[in-house]
C-alpha cells in the first residue's frame, strides 16, 4: 500500500485527502498481471519473491527481472513492439539474476556451485530453460518478469567425483526417511550431511546413486506443515528429528540416536534419495519498521541490514498519465537509493579497521547486493518527487581469508567438550563507545588475537556471520545463538579501530579454552552486547 504525503502545507486538508485518494485509486491501474493462480508454476512465491533467491521447498530458484524501456522514448514503435522489447529485457535481467543466485547454491554442506568453473559455464545455459511464472505490465512500457529455474541439472561431471562412491544398498523395513529440522537454523543444500550424535557419517553425496544426485533428487525439502509426499518416501518411512547442527557447517544435521542406529546400517532408501527434510519456510525480511529512521543510509547491526533512502524528481509533460508518472518518480528515487546503498556498503567497517571499500573480497559482490536489495517503503509527492528506501543483508559482505576450514572427515568418536559444556560466548561491551564491525576481534591485554572470523567455519561464516550484536544483556541471553549455557565476559575497553575489544588476561584465557568446545567459536556462537 502506498503512503502518500504532501509537502505543500498551504493546501487544506480537504485537497490533501482528494490527492491521496486519487493516487491510491489510480496506482493499481499502473500494472496488469498476466497470470492466474491456476497457471502459475511458482504458486504464492510469484508475489513473495521480491528480487529472488533459492526456494528449497520448490527445488528451484525463483527471481524477478525488471525492464522499463518507456513509451515516451519509443514513440515511433508500435505498442506491441514496445511490449516485446520490454519482455525480452526483463527476461534477460531475470536470467542474469538467476545465474547469480545459482552460482551460490550449496551443492553439499561444504561446496557451492560457483566453486567450479565448468558449473558456472553450465549455469549460463541452464537458465535459458527457465519457466515464466508471471509477467506484470506497466503503463510506461515496463515489465516485471518472474521466472523459475530448477536446481536439477546444474551439477557438472566435475562435481560428481565423490558422488556415489559409498552407495547405501542394504535392505530395510523402512521405505524412506522423514527428518524434522524445523527447530534448527539449517542451511539446505542439494546433498546435506547427516551425522549420528557421536559424529559418524550417516548420509552425504557419497551415499546417493550418481544418477539420483545429478537429477537433483538426493533429498526433498518441504515446509513444516506440508504433507509428506508418499511417492518419495513410500508407505513406511522412518520418522526422525534433527537434534543439532553439525560442527563443520550449518548444512550438517545431527540425527536423534534412535534413528541414527537405523541409518548406520546404510539402508537402500538413502541410496535412492528417498529422503525428505522438513524445514521452516524461509522468512522474507521485513524492514518497513526501519524505513522512517533512514535519512541517507543506516546500518542496523541487530537485524544485520544496510538501508538507504533515495530521492528522485521528474519534470513531467502533459503526455504522461498518472500511472506512468508514478513509475517514473519511483524509478528515479530507486536509482538514487541504489547509489546511496552502494555508498553505505562501501563505508561499513568490516575488519581490522578497514571498510568494505578497502577489502577486495568485499567490493567484488557489492553491485550484486545493491541490485538485489529489497524495497522497504515508497512515498510519492505532488511536486513530481518520490522517496524509496532499500535494504540488503549485511552478511552479503565478504571478509579477507576463508575462515576456518571445516573438517573434511568425520571421525567415529565425538569431539572433545569442556566439563562445563559451554554453548556460546557473550561479550559485554556496553558503555565502552564500541563501534561494531562485520568481523569483530577480541584481543588480550598484549594485543594478541583471542577470537576473529578466522576461527569460524567458512560455511557458518557465510550463513551467520562471525558474530551477532544485541543492545541488552537480556536480549543476548535469550538469543538461540548463545545457547543454554553461554560464557559471559566483560570487555576492558574498545580500541580506536571498529570491531576490536580488549579482554582481561583471565577472561581472554577463558575464551581461548572455548577453542576446545565443539561448535562454539567455529560456529560463530558469539554475541556482543553494545549500547
Amino acid at each position: 500500500m502506498l503512503h502518500s504525503k504532501l509537502k505543500n502545507k498551504r493546501l487544506g486538508n480537504r485537497h490533501a485527502c482528494l490527492w491521496i485518494g486519487l493516487l491510491l485509486l489510480l496506482f493499481p491501474l499502473a500494472a496488469q498481471s498476466s497470470d492466474t493462480p491456476a497457471d502459475n508454476p511458482c504458486g504464492p512465491w510469484a508475489e513473495r519473491v521480491g528480487h529472488g533467491g533459492v526456494v528449497w521447498t520448490q527445488n528451484a530458484v525463483i527471481v524477478q527481472g525488471t525492464a522499463s524501456p518507456g513509451v515516451s522514448r519509443n514513440r515511433k514503435r508500435s505498442v506491441a513492439a514496445i511490449k516485446q522489447m520490454a519482455q525480452r529485457a526483463a527476461t534477460l535481467d531475470a536470467y542474469r539474476k538467476a545465474a547469480a543466485v545459482l552460482s551460490g547454491v550449496r551443492i553439499t554442506s561444504e561446496t557451492v556451485a560457483g566453486d567450479n568453473v565448468q558449473t558456472l559455464s553450465a549455469i549460463q545455459a541452464h537458465v535459458q530453460g527457465a519457466t515464466i511464472c508471471r509477467a506484470k505490465y506497466y503503463a510506461d512500457g515496463g515489465v516485471d518478469m518472474v521466472v523459475k529455474v530448477p536446481l536439477a541439472g546444474i551439477v557438472t561431471p566435475a562435481q560428481l567425483q565423490t558422488v556415489g562412491t559409498e552407495v547405501a544398498t542394504r535392505p530395510s523395513p523402512y521405505t524412506g526417511l522423514v527428518l524434522d529440522a524445523t527447530e534448527l537454523a539449517f542451511a539446505p543444500s542439494m546433498a546435506p550431511k547427516l551425522l549420528s550424535p557421536d559424529g559418524r557419517l550417516l548420509f552425504s553425496e557419497k551415499t546417493v546413486e550418481r544418477q539420483v544426485f545429478a537429477e537433483g533428487a538426493a533429498v526433498r525439502y518441504i515446509a513444516g506443515a506440508e504433507t509428506v509426499p508418499e511417492d518419495v518416501v513410500g508407505r513406511n518411512p522412518l520418522k526422525a528429528h534433527a537434534v543439532a547442527l553439525g560442527p563443520g557447517s550449518p548444512g550438517e544435521l545431527v540425527v536423534d540416536p534412535t534413528a541414527a542406529l537405523v541409518l548406520l546400517q546404510s539402508p537402500a532408501f538413502l541410496g535412492l534419495g528417498k529422503v525428505v527434510i522438513r524445514i521452516t519456510d524461509p522468512e522474507i525480511p521485513h524492514c518497513r519498521d526501519l524505513a522512517e529512521q533512514v535519512e541517507d543510509f543506516l546500518v542496523d547491526w541487530e537485524k544485520r541490514l544496510v538501508l538507504a533512502r533515495g530521492k528522485g524528481k521528474v519534470n513531467f509533460s502533459r503526455e504522461f498519465d498518472t500511472p506512468t508518472r508514478l513509475r517514473m518518480m519511483e524509478r528515479a528515487a530507486e536509482v538514487n537509493a541504489q547509489q546511496n546503498l552502494l555508498r553505505a556498503f562501501s563505508s561499513v567497517a568490516v575488519e581490522g579497521g578497514k571498510t568494505a571499500a578497502e577489502i577486495p573480497e568485499s567490493t567484488r559482490n557489492l553491485s550484486g547486493l545493491v541490485l538485489n536489495a529489497r524495497r522497504c517503503d515508497a512515498k510519492y509527492y505532488r511536486d513530481g518527487s518520490a522517496e524509496v528506501v532499500l535494504a540488503a543483508p549485511l552478511d552479503g559482505l565478504r571478509m579477507s581469508g576463508m575462515g576456518a576450514s571445516p573438517s573434511r572427515t568425520v571421525s567415529s568418536s565425538p569431539p572433545p567438550m569442556p566439563t562445563a559444556e559451554i554453548t556460546g560466548l557473550i561479550v559485554d561491551a556496553a558503555g565502552l563507545s564500541f563501534t561494531p564491525a562485520v568481523a569483530p576481534r577480541l584481543l588480550d591485554p598484549d594485543g594478541d588475537t583471542v577470537f576473529s572470523h578466522f576461527a569460524v567455519s567458512r560455511a557458518y561464516l557465510d550463513h551467520y556471520g562471525a558474530a551477532a550484536y544485541r543492545k541488552s544483556m537480556k536480549a543476548a541471553q535469550a538469543d538461540s545463538r548463545a545457547g543454554a549455557k553461554p560464557l559471559t565476559v566483560r570487555a576492558l575497553r574498545a580500541t580506536d579501530r571498529p570491531g576490536e575489544l580488549v579482554l582481561s588476561e583471565s577472561e581472554a584465557s577463558q575464551v581461548r579454552q572455548l577453542q576446545k568446545a565443539a561448535g562454539v567459536l567455529s560456529r560463530g556462537r558469539v554475541i556482543i552486547v553494545t549500547d
